[in-house]
């Protein structure tokens, strides 16, 4: 596994397209992985995050597949920031070490999700934060971890055009707190690499932890 920072120019047209439109962004990001005749991308997941106070867009890219990026600054030149802050590079891969969990375990997260509930065969969102919360529980018991704490933080519809001009919307939230590992094997592999939820094609589902 390997993960992936982008800083995104803001004067680019292409980065611009890409932070509007998740199903732009998700073909972007595919076009560093490796095709079919090389064996194919494999797993991707992906979230786009905006610092509020910098205004610096960030893309994380969690890829099973070790990407190329220059295929994108190829095709769009100025895709990534020239000006980042010191010590912010524009772009960096690195791989990501076996991860191992205890039972128990305390950790913080990050997660935008696309919280939903099918009903005869349809994807229904859902918009309350009550409803949020009680779809993330729901997604922890099955994903080896329980709730610490948590913030829920309602978010714009994610928006595409789904490559044939219909335009798709998708509920979007942002979920942050502490999390404490139930299931560490189910954790790492249903979770972590995995991610939660569904429209994980579109910017939602990666699970970012960190140690307390």
């Amino acid at each position: 596994m390997f993960l992936s920072s982008l800083i995104l120019n803001p004067r680019s047209k292409a980065a611009r397209r890409d932070m509007h439109d998740v199903y732009e962004m998700h073909r972007t990001l595919m076009s560093a992985l490796p095709g079919k005749d090389d064996g194919g991308a494999g797993l991707m997941l992906w979230r786009l995050d905006t610092d509020r106070r910098s205004g610096i867009s960030r893309v994380l890219v969690q890829s099973e597949k070790s990407p190329d990026w220059g295929k994108v600054t190829t095709s769009s030149p100025d895709y990534l920031a020239t000006d980042c802050p010191e010590g912010i590079l524009p772009m960096q891969t690195k791989p990501l070490p076996e991860l191992h969990f205890q039972n128990g375990q305390l950790l913080v997260f990050r997660l935008r999700a696309n919280p939903t509930v099918k009903r005869e065969g349809k994807r229904h969102g859902l918009l309350t934060e009550d409803e949020q919360t009680a779809w993330l529980n729901r997604k922890a018991e099955s994903h080896g971890f329980r709730l610490a704490s948590l913030t829920v933080t309602p978010e714009q519809a994610a928006e595409s055009s789904n490559g044939n001009g219909r335009r798709l919307k998708f509920v979007s939230a942002l979920f942050e707190g502490r999390l404490i590992v139930t299931q560490p094997e189910d954790f790492r592999v249903k979770t972590l690499a995995s991610g939660i939820g569904s429209a994980k094609a579109f910017g939602f589902g990666l699970l970012s932890v960190a140690r307390v």
